[in-house]
């Protein structure tokens, strides 16, 4: 995985469980901070309540989708990295995200190597602040 200067803080928001619990388990071992969130409204309140470095959030969520977390989060930073995940393959998705400024967006299934060459990216960026 990415070669950080610092601990980056890293949001997880997926609301299917066992996904959740797989991904968490492969990405808490290159972000200790890691924090998660089942939901774009907790995803928000964690994000308000922390020095997070990077959103990794699904789009198709109960309680506040992934688009609707981006344009808050935008609002407070409109600098934030945010990875969005999705199952749909939907160009007017796609077209939203981009035009909300989302640099990286990924289809699920997820493929590893994909997600890992992203973060590096992403960490990337954010190092570079």
């Amino acid at each position: 995985m990415p070669a950080k200067k610092r601990p980056i803080k890293l949001l997880y928001v997926e609301d299917d469980r066992a996904i959740q619990e797989e991904m968490a388990e492969i990405l808490a071992f290159d972000y200790p901070d890691l924090i998660i969130a089942s939901n774009g409204e907790e995803a928000l309140h964690y994000y308000k309540e922390n020095l997070i470095d990077i959103i990794l959030s699904d789009v198709q969520m109960p309680k506040m989708d992934g688009l609707t977390l981006i344009k808050k989060v935008m609002m407070i930073n409109p600098n934030a990295v945010i990875i969005l995940m999705t199952a749909i393959n939907d160009a007017d998705l796609i077209d939203q995200a981009k035009q909300l400024d989302t640099r990286f967006y990924l289809n699920k299934p997820i493929v590893l190597a994909q997600l890992e060459e992203v973060l590096k990216q992403a960490c990337d960026i954010v190092n570079s602040k």
